[in-house]
Formats: structure tokens, C-alpha cells, sequence
């Protein structure tokens, strides 16, 4: 039986558009809730969801959420969402902002490491000085497996939306 609740969570980052076999894609959302702990929502449709249910960074949401079975997500901040449940509250303050994410701060990708170990947690912030830019560019096309996935068809609802890949 899964247990959902309501949440209030101000949204710290989200990722790009993955290839799903089950939903077609997803996105995974990071954030904190309005009790201050860390949570990772997925999966969510992202660019199939109403523009009204398409937040933003540092909004404030409201939706329906329940801890992930641990057999698929043993992260302790991992969540299932109702995507239907979305309602954007509003923009967070910048001093809230500051107030929610400040304490999660860690020292060093060390800490983080440890936090991992003893906790099994994968969120965190950490106050970088960036002293040299590069970056490795990626395969320009999705692979063999991603490809089929994007090209599956749909019985029922919406079909998938080109998805292109980030170059």
C-alpha cells in the first residue's frame, strides 16, 4: 500500500528530459520540503504536463507524494509524485531561499561522500570557486536503446514529443 501526503517543496534543480520505457520520459526534480529535508521527486513528465504544472526553479509547489519502495530507489530523499497533483504556490523570496539551502550546505564533495556512506543520502549544496571551465562533449545522437524508446508509440494519451539531445 503506498502511503501519500501532501507536500510543500521549494524546487532547487531539476534535470533534462530522460527516454523512459515505462513513462515515455521523466524528469527528476531535487528540492527541499517545507519541514527543510532534502527530497528527489520522479518520475515526472515534464514537458507533457500543463504549462500551469511546469515550475520553475526556486518556485514553491504543493503536490501528493510517497516514499520510494527501496527495491527501486534506496536513496533516502527519493519520492514518488502524483505529476497530477502539481500546483505551483508561487516564487520563492530570495531570503528563503538563502534560509532553506544554507543548511544543507556541505564543506567539500568529501562530506558528501560521507553523508552517502552513513545516511545512503545524495543531496546536498556545496559553495564552489570554479578555477578553470571545460567540458566533454557528448555523443550528438541518443543510443540504440534511448532511440527505441523514443519511437514507441502509445496506445492511449499523448505521444511522446521529439526529444532532442543536448549537444
Amino acid at each position: 500500500m503506498v502511503n501519500w501526503r501532501t507536500a510543500e517543496i521549494l524546487i532547487t534543480g531539476k534535470a533534462y528530459p530522460s527516454p523512459s520505457e515505462t513513462y515515455m520520459e521523466t524528469v527528476c526534480t531535487g528540492g527541499i520540503t517545507r519541514e527543510r529535508e532534502l527530497i528527489r521527486i520522479y518520475p515526472i513528465p515534464f514537458r507533457y504536463q500543463e504549462k500551469e504544472k511546469q515550475y520553475k526553479k526556486w518556485d514553491w509547489i504543493k503536490c501528493d507524494i510517497a516514499k520510494a519502495h527501496k527495491t527501486q530507489d534506496p536513496r533516502k530523499e527519493s519520492f514518488k509524485i502524483k505529476d497530477e497533483s502539481i500546483k505551483i504556490i508561487r516564487e520563492a523570496s530570495e531570503n528563503e531561499i538563502l534560509n532553506y539551502v544554507l543548511p544543507h550546505e556541505r564543506k567539500n564533495h568529501d562530506n558528501l561522500d560521507e553523508y552517502y556512506e552513513k545516511l545512503y543520502g545524495s543531496l546536498g549544496f556545496i559553495r564552489i570557486q570554479p578555477l578553470e571551465f571545460y567540458w566533454v562533449e557528448a555523443s550528438p545522437e541518443w543510443g540504440e536503446k534511448q532511440e527505441k524508446m523514443l519511437k514507441q508509440l502509445k496506445l492511449i494519451g499523448p505521444q511522446p514529443k521529439k526529444l532532442e539531445k543536448i549537444k
